[in-house]
């Protein structure tokens, strides 16, 4: 991860990586195989939800804003699989955790 805020502990940055490294895998799994059904978008949007109220915390202010905008777009039903997951993959590049 980058652009850490210092004020949070080494501890706490672990455990936020790790948790985002299963929501960006459980989104990525849920749209897997072509897959992109209702409940593939809401585990997407929930993913980009939960990143974009979090990211902001652990000084991560770009990942939080561009979760935010993909939750807003799904929400709207503005974005297709192939496109949700290039978005999700940059959230996960503003959080340092490119796969």
């Amino acid at each position: 991860m980058s652009d850490q805020d210092e004020a949070v502990p080494a501890s706490a940055r672990a455990a936020y990586a790790e948790d985002c490294r299963r929501l960006l895998a459980r989104a990525r799994a849920a749209a897997a195989n072509g897959r992109w059904d209702a409940p593939a978008v809401e585990i997407f949007r929930l993913a980009a939800h939960r990143l974009a109220g979090s990211a902001g915390l652990y000084g991560f202010g770009r990942a939080g804003e561009l979760a935010a905008s993909l939750e807003a777009d799904l929400a709207a039903g503005g974005c297709g699989r192939e496109r949700a997951s290039a978005r999700l993959d940059e959230v996960a590049a503003a959080l340092g955790l490119e796969e």
